[in-house]
């Protein structure tokens, strides 16, 4: 009768055998214990000591429970029942109502400001546990990415239950209801959301439902009229590779990724057609990590192909038009300019790897025409990463971290390494980030040269930015103003000693002039943390400094 608490039991013959009788929780306010079986719920095994936990220990029997496995009642005298579920046929077991309404309690919402105008909110109300649907659901495992086959989503993610808006200024925090929220007429609930965004301007809000047996469709809310409709009805989204939609700066159309519907599904091949042949094409012998949930025959390859593939499409808010942009790809990224006449186009390349993730796959990143979906420029084209070096701060030779200007209307900027790539080489300069605005068929302008490991831009406007540069060895961080629209009237190329250092860029064009701002030396130190620059949504919807001059300071 001394020892009370909820063991974890493993799943072996059919009796109880507990995991580790070291591996107790202290008994919740109801005067007994609940032993369980858990899934992966790994924070599960932290000890717990005294009554004032036992919230956490509520919540862990009301998973177990929820999890519908075998569970024992120990009484304070010691006397247990074993229930076998699978025997019994009652259902699921749960606790007395007193643990499950501290297990049920709302939690605090989720909050979105109103660009702009700043007149709303919009509160999300978040689940505090998952459904058994979503625990039971069946995951894919391909190349880092943990997809659920039904969903063409990620397997592991929480959507939020309700979607309600409030004025910021209104002192009684009224909720202002939604019509038209979508309701599944087979179980009279209503579905999850997720990916929600405001529009630039502030007026409307684009979301995706979620059907944990369907998948994901995008819908749209007018703030002004209170009232939400699907904007594709019966046609799903496609989240594998991260985002399914993206705003353009006009807040009336959205660049959205379709799952690619008259595809059939691979099907496996019982009887192996051949062997798995993995060839090293240059015979060079090279260290590499080990990575989880990577791709191990033909038949992963294809699921990999399969869930990835979808279809770039042009579609219209309001009038639900939708224009179909180039040949279904595996889109990684899809990605409007500040002014909306371009896409930045993330494209996974074969072959294959069976000894890495996705996310080292070689890439065709484009430039493509918002309105005609053709191809403008190329980029850079990404072969398969094998020979990024171990260390710490060793990254891939060529382009990196490309993206656009936000506060320019189209202008590319990325970072390339100067030193091969490898942090162990002697190098007076490690990184350079060059910038290369439409129409993207000239030299690039080298912006700026940086000592350590680039690891960031933050724009604000033509006569200021911040970059970020850092040295994992010694966790230092630096942080450099500069002037993009200026020139320090020196040399366009600096010194370097490896492959990439032979890009050309624009002679005419010199390094933006720029200084020392911010020098971390080690940002596990917390108590001398400077903290992070203020930002703010400008009216493309793109982040950028928030600057504030004094009065006619302002530079023209």
């Amino acid at each position: 009768a001394g020892q009370k608490g909820c063991e974890f039991l493993s799943t072996g013959g059919s009796g109880i055998d507990p995991v580790s009788t070291g591996s107790r929780l202290p008994y919740g306010p109801s005067g007994r214990t609940f032993s369980m079986k858990a899934m992966a719920f790994v924070g599960l095994y932290t000890s717990l000591r005294g009554v004032h936990n036992s919230l956490r220990v509520a919540a862990a029997c009301r998973q177990g429970a929820r999890l519908g496995l075998r569970m024992s009642v120990s009484t304070s005298a010691g006397v247990a029942t074993k229930v076998n579920e699978s025997m019994t046929g009652d259902g699921y077991k749960t606790p007395p109502k007193s643990i499950l309404d501290l297990v049920d309690a709302d939690l605090d919402p989720g909050v979105l400001l109103q660009p702009n105008v700043k007149q709303h909110i919009v509160l999300l109300d978040r689940p505090n546990m998952p459904s058994i649907a979503e625990v039971a659901a069946p995951e894919l495992r391909l190349a880092g990415f943990r997809v659920n086959g039904t969903t063409y989503g990620p397997s592991r993610a929480d959507y939020f239950l309700n979607m309600v808006l409030q004025e910021v200024h209104d002192k009684d925090r009224k909720k202002i209801p939604i019509d038209g929220l979508p309701i599944d007429e087979l179980n009279l609930r209503k579905l999850g959301i997720g990916y929600v965004q405001w529009s630039p301007d502030g007026k409307m809000i684009a979301f995706c439902t979620h059907d944990p047996e369907y998948g994901f469709e995008l819908w749209c809310l007018d703030v002004e009229e209170r009232r939400a409709w699907c904007i594709a009805p019966k046609i799903r989204l496609n989240s594998v590779c991260g985002d399914p939609f993206a705003w353009l700066s006009d807040s009336k159309r959205i660049i959205a990724k379709f799952v690619v519907e008259d595809v059939e599904l691979p099907v496996k091949n019982t009887v192996p057609t051949g062997p798995i042949v993995e060839e090293s094409s240059e015979g060079e012998i090279r260290a590499n990590r080990t990575y989880q949930d990577l791709l191990k025959d033909a038949h992963d390859v294809a699921l990999f192909k399969h869930y990835t593939t979808s279809q770039l499409e042009l579609v219209d808010v309001c009038s639900r038009e939708r224009k179909k942009l180039g040949t279904p790809l595996p889109f990684r990224r899809a990605s409007p300019s500040p002014d909306g006449k371009y896409l930045l186009i993330d494209i996974i390349q074969e072959p294959y790897s069976y000894l890495l993730p996705a996310s080292r796959f070689g890439r065709s990143v484009e430039i493509w025409d918002t309105e005609t979906g053709e191809l403008v420029e190329t980029v850079a084209n990404i072969p398969l990463q094998e020979k990024i070096p171990l260390a710490f701060d060793g990254v891939s030779e060529g382009p990196r971290s490309i993206g656009w200007r936000a506060d320019a209307d189209a202008t590319l900027y990325w970072a390339e390494a100067q030193d091969g790539g490898d942090p162990n080489v002697e190098a007076s300069i490690r990184d350079a980030v060059f910038t290369l605005p439409a129409p993207f068929d000239e030299l690039p302008r080298r912006l700026l040269s940086l000592a350590w490991r680039y690891a960031g831009m933050v724009w604000g406007d033509d006569n200021t930015a911040l970059a970020y540069e850092r040295w994992y060895k010694t966790r230092s961080i630096r942080t450099h103003l500069l002037t993009p629209g200026g020139d320090n009237r020196k040399t366009a190329t600096a010194e370097g000693n490896g492959p990439c250092c032979s890009r050309e860029a624009d002679p005419s064009q010199a390094e933006a002039p720029n200084r020392l701002l911010v020098d971390v030396k080690n940002w596990e130190d917390r108590y001398n943390d400077p903290g992070t620059i203020l930002t703010m949504m400008n009216e493309r919807g793109k982040p950028v400094i928030r600057l504030v001059y004094p009065e006619g300071k302002k530079p023209v």
